[in-house]
C-alpha cells in the first residue's frame, strides 16, 4: 500500500522541458546537478512530478485526471516513487531512510573478484578537466566549423579521392608495407592522436552550445583503451543540438581524413608519405567502422537515438526484439512492452541487426584476447568476455522460455520451433559428411632443370620443345681451359708411365719406384676427374620426358656461366600434390576413388592411390596453394620460407591419363572420401586441437 503523504523531492532538482518524442508527446527531463545526471520522463510521469508539491497522493492523482486526458492510478504513482527513490532523487530525513541508502550503496560495491571482473570488462579513468583548454582555443577553433571551411574541405575530399583513384595500386600496396609488427607503435600513436582530436571535437561542440565539459579520460573496454568526453550536460539541449555534438567527433575525423587523402596523393614516396597514409587509413576505418556504427554505444548510436527521438534506444529496441521473438517462435500473445506507433517494426529490425553485429564483434574480440594474452590467461579472459556479453544475456532470456512454452502448448509456432530444433540437432550430430574438399596442384612427377656445371663454350644445341628419350643430347659444350689442362695431365701421365717402365734397368729409378707409382695414381685420378667434368658438358636427357627450353636464346660459340639453365625436362608421369590438416588426415578413407577437377582446364579425373605423409611439413613448397597466390592455405612468410599457420601433411596421388598441357602446374580441387563425420565432430575436434596446440594437453584430439 502506498502512503498518502508523498516523500519530498530534492530541492536542487530541475525539471526541464525538451522537444517532443517520436509519438509527438512533450518530453521532460529531471536534471540532477549534484551528479550532472539527466532522467527522461514520459508524459504521465512529468504530469505527476509537476503536482508533487501537493504532497498528498490522492490530490496529485485527482489533479492529473481532472486537468489532463490521462488516467493515472495509485500504481503509476507508486512506480514513479520507487523510480525516484532508486535514483536518489528524494529528500532523506529519517534514520531508516538513511540506512536504506547506505545499504543500497554497500550492496552495489563489488567484492574483490567482482571488482576485477568489472574492471576487466569496463573501467573508466578520468584524466583532466578540458574547460581551460576549451576557453583558450575556442576562438582559434571556431573558423574550422564555418561553412566556408566545410565547403573547402569538401573540395579537398573530392580532389583527394580523385588522386587516390589514380594511385589505387600504390594505396593498396602500402597496407602491407606500413601495417606490420615493426610499425605497431607508430600505428598506436596515430590512433591516439586521431582519437584525441575526435574527443576535442565533441568537447568544443558542447562548450560552444553552453554545456559544461567537466572531464575527459579513458575507458577500457575489455582492456582496450577508448577515449571519452563527458558531455552529459548536453541532455538539457534539443535533440538537434545533441546530434550536432554527437556527430562533431566524426566530422573532425572526416576532415582529417579528407586533408590527409589529398596530402598523401601529392607527396612522393618516403617516410612522411607513410605517416600520412597511417593517418588517412586510421581516420577512414575508425570513422566508418567504429564511430559511425549505431550498434555499439559510440557516436553513431547517440546520433541515431536523437534522430529517431527514442531515448535508451538499445534497451527499448531490445525489449521489442525479445517480445517479437517470443511471439514468432512460441506464439505468446502478450502485449508489446510499449506503444511506439509506426517505429515498432523499425526498432525490431534494429534490435535483430544489433544482436547480430555484437555477436560477430564480441567473438572477434574474444579471439583477439585469446591470441594476444599468454595462456591460460587468454582463455580465462576470453571466456569471461563471451560469458558476460553473449552467454549471460542469452541465458537470461532462454530461462524464461520453459514457462512461456507451457502457455503455448497448442500453438503451431511452438511445434514449428521444435521441428526447427530437431532439424538443427540433426544437422549438427548426424554424420552425413563423407568427404573433404581440398586444393591441390597437378604437376609432373619429376622436374629436372638442366644447368651448366662449368663456364663453357656452346658448340651445338638442340633446344627445341618436345618429347625426349633418356640419353638424348640436348647441348654440346666445351671448355678449352679444361681440355688444355687434360692434355697436360695426360702428357705427365705418359712420362710417369715411361719412367716406371725403365725402373728395372736403372738403379736410381728402382729406389723411387713406390713414390713414382703414387704420383702416377694421383695424376690418373686427376685425369679421370677432368674427363668426367668434360663429359658433363655434354648435356643429355636424364629421363624420358618432355623438354621445355628456356626463354633465353643461346647462339653457338657463345659462352655460358655456371648455373645457367638450358631448359627443364618434365617426366611423362604426373601427380597431384597438396596438403591436408590433422583432422582431414585422420578422417581420410582410401576405399573410394578421388575426384580431381582442374581450375585451369576443363578436366575431371578419377584418382587412386592417395598417399599422405606421416610427418607435418616444416614449410610450404607448393606456393600456388598459398592464400597470397589465391589459394586456401594460410601461411606466414619468414626467412626460411612459407611456414603454415597449422600443422599440415603433404599428400600425392598418381594422375592417370594425359593432360591438356603435359608440363603445366595446374591448380584444382580434390574431393577426397572420408569416414562419415558430423559437424559436431568437426567443431569439437577443432576445439581439442586448439587446446592441444596452446596448452600441450592431449584431449583425444583424433577421437571420434
Amino acid at each position: 500500500m502506498m502512503e498518502s503523504l508523498l516523500p519530498p523531492l530534492r530541492e536542487d532538482l530541475q525539471l526541464k522541458q525538451s522537444e517532443r518524442d517520436s509519438l509527438g508527446q512533450v518530453a521532460w527531463v529531471i536534471h540532477d546537478p549534484a551528479r550532472n545526471a539527466f532522467f527522461s520522463l514520459d508524459w504521465l510521469s512529468s504530469e505527476l512530478i509537476k503536482r508533487w508539491f501537493l504532497r498528498d497522493a490522492n490530490q496529485v492523482l485527482e489533479s492529473v485526471n481532472r486537468e489532463t486526458t490521462l488516467d493515472a492510478d495509485a500504481q503509476d504513482l507508486q512506480e514513479l516513487t520507487e523510480f525516484l527513490a532508486r535514483n536518489e532523487l528524494l529528500q532523506v530525513y529519517s534514520t531508516a531512510a538513511t540506512d536504506r541508502l547506505a545499504q543500497r550503496s554497500e550492496s552495489h560495491k563489488p567484492g574483490f573478484f567482482g571488482g576485477l571482473f568489472k574492471h576487466y570488462l569496463y573501467l573508466r579513468v578520468p584524466l583532466f578537466n578540458p574547460e581551460p583548454i576549451l576557453r583558450a582555443l575556442t576562438s582559434w577553433v571556431k573558423p574550422l566549423g564555418t561553412s566556408w571551411f566545410q565547403h573547402l574541405t569538401s573540395i579537398v575530399l573530392i580532389v583527394g579521392l580523385f588522386q587516390l583513384g589514380r594511385r589505387w595500386d600504390s594505396f593498396t600496396h602500402s597496407f602491407g608495407e606500413v601495417f606490420n609488427l615493426q610499425t605497431l607503435l607508430q600505428v598506436a600513436l596515430v590512433v591516439a592522436l586521431v582519437k584525441i582530436l575526435h574527443e576535442f571535437g565533441h568537447a568544443f561542440a558542447a562548450y560552444d552550445r553552453g554545456c559544461r565539459v567537466p572531464r575527459m579520460g579513458m575507458v577500457f573496454l575489455v582492456l582496450f583503451p577508448v577515449a571519452y568526453t563527458d558531455v552529459t550536460d548536453s541532455w538539457k539541449l534539443s535533440p538537434r543540438d545533441r546530434m550536432a555534438i554527437g556527430i562533431a567527433g566524426i566530422r573532425v575525423e572526416l576532415m582529417v581524413a579528407a586533408w590527409a587523402t589529398l596530402i598523401w596523393g601529392l607527396l612522393p614516396s618516403g617516410g612522411i608519405r607513410d605517416g600520412v597514409f597511417l593517418v588517412l587509413t586510421v581516420t577512414w576505418i575508425g570513422t566508418l567502422l567504429v564511430n559511425a556504427s549505431p550498434f555499439m554505444r559510440f557516436d553513431g548510436y547517440f546520433v541515431l537515438m536523437d534522430y529517431w527521438r527514442v531515448p535508451n534506444l538499445h534497451q527499448r529496441a531490445g525489449a521489442l526484439g525479445r517480445w517479437w521473438l517470443r511471439k514468432l517462435f512460441l506464439g505468446v500473445d502478450h502485449s508489446a512492452p510499449e506503444y511506439l506507433g509506426g517505429q515498432r517494426n523499425r526498432l525490431i529490425a534494429f534490435a535483430l541487426t544489433t544482436w547480430s553485429y555484437r555477436l560477430i564483434v564480441f567473438i572477434a574480440i574474444a579471439w583477439m584476447v585469446y591470441q594476444l594474452f599468454p595462456q591460460p590467461f587468454g582463455l580465462i579472459l576470453a571466456s569471461i568476455e563471451l560469458g558476460f556479453f553473449i552467454l549471460l544475456p542469452l541465458w537470461r532470456e532462454l530461462r524464461l522460455w520453459p514457462s512461456l512454452m507451457l502457455q503455448s502448448l497448442f500453438k503451431p509456432q511452438l511445434w514449428i520451433l521444435w521441428l526447427c530444433i530437431l532439424g538443427l540437432t540433426t544437422a549438427l550430430l548426424y554424420p552425413y559428411r563423407d568427404s573433404v574438399s581440398v586444393q591441390g596442384v597437378a604437376l609432373p612427377e619429376r622436374e629436372i632443370a638442366l644447368t651448366v656445371q662449368e663456364t663453357s663454350l656452346i658448340q651445338s644445341t638442340k633446344l627445341k620443345e618436345g618429347k625426349v628419350m633418356q640419353g638424348d643430347l640436348i647441348a654440346s659444350l666445351d671448355n678449352p681451359e679444361l681440355r688444355y689442362e687434360l692434355q697436360k695431365l695426360k702428357l705427365q701421365q705418359s712420362k710417369l708411365e715411361w719412367t716406371l717402365s725403365q725402373s728395372g734397368f736403372v738403379a736410381d729409378l728402382l729406389a723411387t719406384e713406390s713414390q713414382l707409382r703414387a704420383e702416377l695414381l694421383g695424376v690418373i685420378q686427376q685425369v679421370d676427374a677432368l674427363e668426367q667434368r668434360l663429359a658433363a658438358l655434354q648435356i643429355r636427357a636424364p629421363i624420358d620426358g618432355y623438354f621445355v627450353p628456356p626463354d633465353q636464346h643461346f647462339a653457338e660459340n657463345s659462352w655460358v656461366s655456371i648455373g645457367t639453365e638450358l631448359g627443364t625436362i618434365h617426366s611423362h608421369n604426373r601427380v597431384v600434390m597438396g596438403y591436408v590438416n590433422s583432422l582431414e588426415r585422420h578422417w581420410i578413407g582410401l576405399d573410394r576413388p578421388i575426384i580431381w577437377e582442374s581450375e585451369v582446364f576443363d578436366e575431371t579425373r578419377i584418382l587412386q592411390g592417395l598417399e599422405v605423409a606421416n610427418q607435418a611439413v616444416e614449410s610450404i613448397e607448393l606456393s600456388m596453394l598459398l592464400k597470397a597466390a589465391g589459394g586456401d592455405l594460410n601461411a606466414r612468410r619468414t626467412s626460411t620460407g612459407w611456414i603454415p599457420d597449422e600443422a599440415v601433411y603433404k599428400f600425392n596421388a598418381p594422375y592417370l591419363g594425359s593432360s591438356t598441357n603435359p608440363y603445366a602446374h595446374e591448380r584444382g580441387r580434390l574431393e577426397i572420401p572420408t569416414r562419415p563425420h558430423s559437424n559436431w565432430m568437426l567443431f569439437s575436434a577443432a576445439i581439442r586441437r586448439q587446446i592441444h596446440q596452446d596448452f600441450g594437453v592431449n584431449l583425444s584430439l583424433l577421437s571420434e
